[in-house]
């Protein structure tokens, strides 16, 4: 009777053909005897490789590092009291079914089941989300006490790549000194002066809608569908450029007019998608990925771009008529006003500038 002897480690020598960690397989007598029930007798098999052992470390990392965050900001949340949607995904939390559900739908509907203020759960293990409808609550967050409540460290790169470094970037002692200097362009005597250069966009509209519908309906009923979000943004964007500083966009006729509404439509249709939906998430969890010397990363956004070269050509041009600089009364033109008092860079004042793009 033939008794089965297990396989000997080998280690790998110089010139050697044998693979690192290698088993080696025992005789043929010894092999024909193996039991069934023992998988490696008679067999060759291989370690783990260092590559597939470190993959294996890094995942197992990961998730003590994910399980981790979540038990501790868990237990340090006070949302436990509150209010809560039911069920949630294990990994998307209920943020799938708040992004998934039209019409903000889900919200509306745990409002009217919780109340105005509720708890959800955040996707990829992240902590719990509060939502909140009520005024009053808001007007202590946004109006009373802001800066008891920052933004998070992981969003504010990516509104400084859209946006630049301006009022909507900025927190603490930063966003009072700018909250300070765009205080007086948006006083109430300031917005009201405002209404020649609104009125004068809406009755643009008016007239290019009544030339649309006459060169486009060819309805039995003299009816025609016309996209009204679409039309409306391009007021919205003649106001801005008028109001912003100075700048004629042709209710959107304009080349970069155009540029400007294309861009905004791409962040729209993106965030409309699952790559849109799950980068948020993936940042928020992952913070450091914002620092990545990757350039679809780091790349400022389209609109920014354009606004800020837009910008600087009509600062060029203003600068060159004084009497222009000295009387207009667009945002650009008093901001640069108070640049030459304060010494504000001209980057943050075009910055400013970028902050009253229309979100087309």
């Amino acid at each position: 009777m033939s008794v089965a002897t297990p396989p000997k480690l080998v280690p790998r020598l110089a010139n050697d053909t044998i693979k690192p960690y290698q088993f080696v397989a025992p005789t043929r007598g010894a092999r024909d005897s193996c039991p069934s029930d023992i998988p490696l007798c008679g067999q060759q098999a291989e370690l783990m490789s260092p590559l597939y052992t470190q993959l294996l470390l890094a995942a197992s990392g990961l998730a003590l590092y994910i399980f981790t965050r979540k038990w501790y900001r868990s237990s340090a949340s006070g949302l436990k009291s509150i209010p809560r949607a039911t069920d949630g995904h294990w990994l998307w939390g209920h943020e799938m079914e708040a992004w998934a559900t039209p019409n903000s739908g889900f919200y509306t509907q745990n409002f009217e089941k919780n109340g105005q203020v509720f708890a959800m759960k955040g996707g990829l293990f992240s902590e719990d989300i509060l939502a909140i409808s009520d005024p009053a609550a808001l007007s202590h967050m946004f109006t009373k006490h802001p800066y008891d409540y920052p933004k998070s460290s992981s969003i504010r790169p990516l509104i400084e790549r859209v946006i630049g470094r301006s009022l909507v970037w900025a927190e603490g002692d930063e966003h009072k000194r700018q909250r300070t200097t765009l205080g007086p362009v948006f006083t109430h005597s300031k917005v009201k002066q405002t209404e020649p250069e609104v009125r004068d966009a809406s009755d643009r509209l008016v007239n290019l809608l009544k030339e649309y519908i006459s060169n486009n309906n060819e309805s039995k009923d003299d009816t025609i569908e016309i996209n009204a979000l679409d039309w409306c943004s391009r007021a919205t964007l003649q106001v801005i450029g008028s109001v912003g500083f100075g700048h004629d966009f042709q209710l959107g006729e304009t080349e970069d007019a155009k540029a400007i509404a294309e861009s905004f439509r791409e962040i729209v249709n993106t965030g409309m998608t699952f790559s849109g939906f799950i980068a948020p998430l993936i940042i928020r969890t992952f913070p450091f990925i914002t620092e990545l010397p990757v350039k679809e990363i780091q790349a400022q956004g389209d609109v920014k771009l354009i606004v800020k070269r837009l910008a600087r050509g009509i600062v060029e041009e203003k600068r060159k008529r004084k009497d222009v600089e000295d009387k207009g009364k667009d945002l650009l033109s008093t901001l640069l006003r108070m640049q030459e008092v304060d010494g504000e860079q001209l980057d943050l004042v075009l910055d400013h500038v970028s902050v009253y793009q229309p979100r087309l």
